[in-house]
């Protein structure tokens, strides 16, 4: 070990009592003069990436001598990140709950069909990364990074609320607003324009107070505009609201039939502990089946259209 890494503490010992942004100033320089040769038109990168892994060896065998277990992701990172180390405690990082509202809010007008899962869950990682803390990126013990983890599950609940599509129309997994999720996030979209000074619709406001207790399965915000569509006049407060008058009375009606026992079956779902909301798992298997029989193009062939443009026209 101790051979193999002898240039960077040779390094280190110049250059540990310099401030550290100079220390990274003296390996950029480093890096800089690494030689990076040609090859039959591409570039080998071998003798740049075995430097930069005898660094990691270094750091990682300091690491060790200090006892320190935890892992980060250093791929993202930003200035609150950097920050949190010296104000939050380990167990203060976002809740799957806590991205529900932001990367639904995020689908609206940033979904790609051509994109993976994965790739949107990056793309959505980056745009929020100034809300996140340094708990969000620590490497789990199964070797993922906890914010992306947490956004995976947030997926899933959603998909359980019917928020997201379940299956695309080839029959794979789905993870895009489905026309139920188009109608709420539009609705919560239109009221956080009509209510841009209150903090309670602000996008980000869930991950803006991270560590704080709040509903473990489901943001509020969506819960209280599904609950809207059970009261009375409810789903009408909606329509009227999206201007959405382009549909017959016929097609208003069936969609309010529709989605109002969709909604009725999504609150009797929840039941309301000392402990906060939670799910009734013996009635989640119900509401699986009834988003899996649920197919957006056939039963509503021209409502996702709408609502698509009316989304676009409140930017």
């Amino acid at each position: 070990m101790g051979a193999r890494i002898s240039g960077f503490i040779t390094f280190t010992s110049i250059t540990m009592k310099k401030h550290l942004s100079e220390i990274q100033n003296d390996l950029q320089e480093y890096f800089n003069s690494v030689e990076v040769r040609s090859i039959a038109g591409t570039k080998n990168q071998i003798k740049f990436s075995s430097k930069i892994f005898e660094l990691e060896v270094f750091l990682a065998q300091l690491k060790l001598e200090r006892g320190i277990t935890e892992n980060y992701d250093a791929s993202i990172c930003s200035k609150n990140i950097l920050k949190s180390f010296d104000s939050l405690k380990p167990e203060q990082y976002h809740s799957p709950a806590d991205y529900q509202y932001p990367f639904s809010m995020w689908l609206l007008t940033n979904a790609r069909p051509s994109e993976s899962l994965f790739e949107h869950i990056d793309s959505f990682i980056l745009s929020v990364v100034e809300f996140l803390n340094y708990p969000d990126i620590k490497i789990t013990a199964t070797g993922a990074t906890r914010c992306k983890t947490n956004v995976r599950i947030a997926i899933m609940h959603l998909r359980n609320y019917g928020i997201l599509r379940t299956k695309t129309d080839k029959g794979t997994r789905s993870h895009f607003l489905s026309s139920f999720g188009l109608l709420v996030f539009a609705y919560l979209k239109l009221v956080s324009k009509d209510w841009k000074d209150n903090n309670e619709y602000d996008v980000y406001s869930s991950l803006r107070n991270s560590g704080e207790k709040k509903n473990d399965f489901i943001d509020q915000r969506i819960l209280n505009v599904i609950a809207m569509m059970r009261g009375e006049n409810g789903f009408e407060k909606i329509w009227k609201k999206l201007e959405l008058s382009a549909f017959s009375l016929k097609e208003k009606n069936n969609y309010e039939k529709l989605w109002c026992k969709f909604a009725d079956m999504v609150i009797d779902n929840l039941y309301v502990t000392n402990k906060g909301i939670k799910e009734n798992e013996k009635e989640n298997k119900v509401i699986a089946k009834f988003i899996h029989n649920l197919k957006d193009e056939e039963e509503f062939p021209n409502i996702r259209k709408i609502l698509l443009e009316r989304i676009r026209n409140l930017d």
